[in-house]
């Protein structure tokens, strides 16, 4: 009778113990684990160190050559999960801060600046901000490289893009370094565009800009 009720004893403890939950893998990058409770603070928040990191831009004519320069973030972090995969970020970039670096400003430099913060560019005045919002990163350890996506928003409009680059992550910071192309015309930015002006035979400029983005994270709270 002891060990009848004995055992009925620790079956109803069994009972009541929390059934383990599956944690999806996207939580946890390449690897699944089972935890009775999830451990939000194994998440960490990294913030963008806008001294450090760097964007730069270049654009070209269809003859003859380009221009290129700078613009500085306003703001941007990264979120890791408990093994260190990014699973999301936003940047934040001051359009009103764009810099031509090619020219000198007395020279022709601050009027290419005006003229690209204008209507017939970028309507900074109207859209202040760009915004990159980071959906997913892919490793590629064959090649050494990650692959990011995310959605990048200009003058109000936004496109999933995707490039190519590296990762390096170190115990108090976190360095991303890529490139990508885009092409302007996907954003509204279509002055002396020859794939929207059919027309045009001269002054004619490249649908192509090139972005060059060199990023520093800090672990923040």
């Amino acid at each position: 009778m002891r060990t009848i009720l004995f055992l009925l004893i620790c079956a109803g403890a069994m009972q009541a113990q929390p059934r383990p939950e599956i944690i999806p893998l996207s939580d946890f990058g390449t690897s699944g684990l089972w935890k009775s409770q999830p451990d939000l603070s194994s998440a960490t928040r990294w913030e963008l160190n806008l001294k450090e990191s760097k964007l730069l831009w270049s654009g070209r004519p269809i003859a003859g050559n380009g221009h290129e320069g700078t613009l500085q973030f306003l703001s941007g972090s990264i979120t890791t999960s408990a093994t260190g995969q990014i699973n999301q970020g936003d940047l934040v970039v001051d359009m009103h801060s764009l810099k031509n670096t090619d020219m000198q400003p007395d020279d022709g430099g601050i009027d290419l600046e005006t003229h690209l913060k204008g209507d017939d560019f970028f309507s900074v005045a109207k859209y202040p901000q760009a915004k990159f919002k980071i959906t997913a990163i892919a490793n590629d350890k064959a090649v050494g490289r990650v692959k990011v996506f995310g959605l990048l928003t200009i003058k109000g409009i936004t496109n999933a893009v995707e490039f190519s680059g590296t990762l390096n992550t170190q115990k108090e910071s976190i360095l991303v370094k890529g490139e990508l192309t885009i092409d302007r015309t996907q954003w509204g930015v279509n002055h002396q565009s020859n794939s929207v002006f059919k027309s045009l035979k001269d002054g004619v400029i490249s649908d192509e800009v090139k972005i060059t983005l060199d990023l520093k994270f800090f672990a923040g709270c």
